[in-house]
């Protein structure tokens, strides 16, 4: 669906001539490295390149939208002691299914910024008065 190609002969000589069409879950990474620049390439010409963050954050708004709790988080390694600790101490149930369920983590298993945003390693705070840090 996303590729064509076609022989041509240019100059006597036959070519085959390939189109890959930009894919739709972009963008797409190497799973060891993760989603940072390390981990997810981009093409400059001929070679291909790490992709900035603000490439990486471009291509994760296009293919997401513009729901900025639903879009995948940057940051993957996510930990959720704090938020299993509040979950417990009202008698919540707090495991992998409620996690999918808020929309912490995708049916792929991939965290989202509202999984971010709960995390351990979220730097923002939340005062009692609603002001954030």
């Amino acid at each position: 669906m996303f590729l064509h190609y076609e022989t041509l002969t240019i100059d006597g000589k036959k070519i085959v001539a390939v189109d890959i069409q930009q894919g739709t879950e972009r963008p797409y990474y190497i799973a060891k490295k993760g989603l940072r620049p390390e981990g997810v390439y981009v093409r400059q010409g001929y070679p291909s390149v790490p992709a900035t963050n603000t490439a990486i954050r471009r291509m994760i708004k296009e293919t997401d939208g513009d729901h900025f709790e639903e879009m995948r988080s940057l940051e993957q390694n996510l930990t959720f002691e704090s938020a299993k600790k509040t979950f417990a101490e009202r008698h919540v149930k707090f495991a992998p299914a409620q996690m999918k369920t808020l929309g912490l983590v995708t049916q792929d298993g991939v965290y989202t910024n509202l999984g971010l945003l709960l995390s351990d390693q979220c730097v923002h705070t939340i005062n009692r008065d609603g002001a954030t840090d």
